[in-house]
């Protein structure tokens, strides 16, 4: 998990494999010439420019880092999305996600080291802009460019190392969770492997606001 807060003090980042449901949406135009595409006869449905974009359901696992004033560690998670096409450039997804990282600033001394331990629950909606879509003609492609912004909201919580006192889990300070909202930024690529099946990689940042913000790590 990666966040940053306003001031710029933590900044939360994802990365992960995504897995989606479908190919690249191709959506009605109101044209009915059909288009001869690499790999498809003229007589196939999907060469029709009045094709029906479909929904996409994804899942995604996530290796997971937060940046701030804590050095992180391994961080893992998971996600899963929905999006749908508004067009042959612009689709809405949202997103659901839990990730749970750790950071641990050594200073030679365990028991003043800074450490933590952060789960993250968040829920995110996107506008995502298709970025080889620009030339559209009537095609499906089999390479998906995207990147996506939007915002949402999130519910996590802090365990951290109480000063001069070694971590242990379940026996240090805490900051509980209460619901704050975030951006989200993220950038990707998918390639159609099947008529209904992707598989790609993409990286998301998300960006907490509000006044607990500095205090993810």
């Amino acid at each position: 998990m990666l966040r940053n807060t306003i001031c710029l003090a933590a900044l939360l980042l994802f990365c992960g494999g995504l897995v989606n449901a479908q190919g690249t949406p191709v959506p009605p135009t109101g044209e009915e010439e059909p288009v001869t595409t690499q790999g498809l006869t003229a007589e196939s449905p999907l060469n029709k420019r009045d094709q029906p974009s479909m929904l996409e359901v994804g899942i995604s696992p996530y290796y997971a880092w937060l940046s701030g004033d804590v050095d992180s560690k391994f961080g893992y998670g998971g996600g899963v999305h929905v999006r749908k096409a508004l067009d042959h450039l612009f689709s809405l997804r949202i997103d659901g996600l839990y990730a749970k990282s750790k950071g641990d600033l050594e200073t030679g001394n365990n028991s003043n080291n800074r450490r933590h331990e952060t789960d993250w629950t968040s829920g995110t909606g996107y506008g995502v802009v298709t970025l080889n879509n620009f030339t559209f003609k009537g095609d499906i492609r089999n390479i998906n460019l995207f990147m996506m912004a939007g915002a949402g909201g999130n519910w996590w919580k802090t365990e951290y190392q109480i000063e001069d006192t070694p971590f242990e889990e379940g026996r240090n300070g805490t900051v509980d969770r209460s619901f704050q909202t975030h951006a989200a930024f993220g950038t990707g690529i998918n390639f159609r492997l099947s008529e209904r099946f992707n598989i790609g990689v993409e990286y998301q940042v998300f960006v907490p606001l509000g006044n607990r913000a500095d205090i993810v790590d």
